[in-house]
């Protein structure tokens, strides 16, 4: 792999547990560092990480991303080439929202023990250990000696540092107010609370609140059996799971799941964050499992039929679920969609939704206009025969394989 940094950049996608931004950022702190260490003004370096007192020459510090030890790789590591009394080695760690991690193989490790202890084991004279962290930060006393600094903090000494730059080097002036756009857009300068949002937190609680009822409703209809759809799912392998995952994160959704049936625990369904295929009746929230609002930030009233497949596996996959999708021709309101998602694979979405500014009636009572439009879902959904179910669950049960078994046991 090229080790350029514009080609660094591009290898960062979306993934389970880690969004790009936390490894973009480091990129862009990398190039910054090696900038001001080139344009012979690395001792601002230390004031920037709370290490003016390190004897060092900072401008003989070189920076690079996704450091390999061993049981893993580190984000960012500054060292120095030779053994002398000033060699230096540090070792920064970059947070944003994400938590800490064990170690490869399933060691339960915290991260950072096994950072400073991996420091031991480095020659040079001088051996440091930084977090650099928006939100995320360890219980006290978890290693005995780790510098910890905030983002908005390397933003307020970078704007120090920006203003006595001025007149100075252009390009290095340019890379760092860039780099501070970008943490200032990104909301990691400062911490901000508007009186608006002070004002809607109680009307959102409501809002919660209301969609809780609402997806109780939603249960007793489905379970209620309109047409015995839950009996047909049933009948084919499609169960409720004892996980929600996502979905069951209060904000995320409220209703009811189901999912193919675990063969380690029958009876119940698939883990919603290892399940392949997902049938849904509930208040959507918020974009949950790659599967966006119809309208942004607006909650909907949502029913929906969800498999994720691999790009090279669309035509297999895509002859199972369009006939889900035939099966409700001329039942208004169903759609098809694709969507991107993690690893490379794609969700092929049949969903009906309404979005609840575009059905909002000052004079109605949600729960008959939730009880309607569900029961409509169900009794369209009831439509599918069985043949069509049972093909989606063996196409499902079949990707699903040994990585279900992994993650029911963690």
């Amino acid at each position: 792999m090229s080790n350029d940094f514009y080609s660094r950049l591009f290898t960062y996608r979306a993934r389970p547990n880690r969004e790009p931004l936390e490894d973009f950022l480091t990129e862009l702190f990398c190039e910054l560092l090696n900038l001001f260490a080139d344009s012979k003004q690395g001792q601002v370096i230390g004031k920037l990480l709370n290490l003016q007192n390190l004897n060092c020459d900072w401008n003989k510090v070189s920076w690079r991303t996704q450091f390999p030890i061993e049981k893993g790789r580190c984000d960012l590591i500054g060292k120095t080439s030779v053994k002398t009394k000033d060699s230096v080695f540090i070792l920064i760690e970059n947070k944003i929202s994400a938590g800490f991690t064990g170690s490869a193989g399933g060691e339960e490790q915290h991260q950072l023990r096994r950072y400073d202890e991996y420091l031991k084991s480095r020659f040079e004279e001088n051996a440091v250990l930084i977090l650099i962290s928006l939100y995320s930060f360890p219980p006290p006393g978890m290693v005995k000696e780790l510098n910890m600094v905030s983002w908005r903090t390397i933003a307020s000494r970078l704007g120090e540092i920006a203003s006595q730059l001025k007149g100075g080097n252009p390009l290095l002036a340019s890379q760092l107010n860039w780099f501070l756009y970008f943490l200032r857009s990104n909301h990691m300068s400062e911490v901000k609370i508007s009186l608006q949002d002070i004002a809607s937190t109680s009307a959102w609680k409501r809002l919660e609140n209301s969609c809780e009822a609402i997806g109780g409703e939603v249960a007793r209809q489905v379970l209620g059996g309109t047409k015995g759809l839950q009996e047909k799912l049933n009948d084919c392998g499609i169960v409720q799971p004892n996980g929600y995952g996502d979905l069951g994160k209060r904000g995320n959704f409220n209703g009811i799941i189901f999912t193919p049936e675990n063969k380690l625990k029958p009876k119940l369904g698939i883990k919603a964050n290892a399940a392949n295929l997902v049938i849904w009746f509930g208040v959507l929230l918020d974009k949950t499992y790659d599967v966006p609002l119809t309208i942004t930030d607006v909650p909907e009233f949502s029913a929906a039929v969800c498999m994720w497949i691999a790009k090279e596996e669309m035509d297999e996959e895509d002859s199972a679920i369009t006939k889900v999708f035939d099966a409700l021709q001329g039942k208004g309101d169903w759609s098809q969609h694709i969507y991107p998602g993690y690893d490379g694979l794609s969700v092929y979405a049949i969903r009906k939704a309404k979005p609840l500014t575009t059905v909002y009636d000052e004079n109605i009572d949600w729960l008959d206009y939730a009880r309607t439009f569900y029961e409509g879902a169900v009794k369209d959904l009831s439509l599918v025969d069985v043949d069509t179910w049972e093909n989606l669950v063996e196409f499902a049960q079949k990707e699903d394989g040994e990585e279900t078994e992994a993650i029911e046991h963690a």
